[in-house]
C-alpha cells in the first residue's frame, strides 16, 4: 500500500523515498532521519495520554524526544470533532 502511494506521489511530481524496515518504529524512524540528514519528520498521533501512553508507549513521544531534527506532529480527530467541525467555519490566519 505504501509503495503504491509512492508512486502516485511521484506521478503527480513530488519527489518521494520509499524505505521499509524491520524493528522498532521509534528508533528506526530516528536513525533513518538520521542517515537521511532529512530536516523535518512529520507523522501523526492518536493523542493517548497518561497510564494509556505508559502501557501502550509512544512512538510520536519516543521520536519527538530522540530526533536530531525538528518534528511535526499531527494529532489523529476523532469522527465526532470530524462531524462538530463541518458545522463551523474555518479560517487561515
Amino acid at each position: 500500500m505504501l509503495r503504491s502511494l509512492a508512486d502516485k506521489a511521484t506521478n503527480a511530481g513530488v519527489e518521494t523515498t520509499f524505505h521499509q524496515s524491520l524493528g522498532s518504529p521509534d528508533r528506526s524512524i530516528c536513525e533513518l532521519a538520521y542517515e537521511l540528514n532529512v530536516d523535518l519528520i512529520i507523522l501523526g498521533r492518536r493523542g493517548r495520554c497518561g497510564l494509556n501512553e505508559l502501557i501502550l508507549g509512544s512512538v510520536s513521544n519516543y521520536v519527538l524526544h530522540h530526533a536530531h531534527c525538528s518534528v511535526l506532529t499531527i494529532q489523529h480527530q476523532h469522527q465526532s470533532t470530524l462531524d462538530s467541525a463541518q458545522n463551523k467555519q474555518a479560517v487561515a490566519v
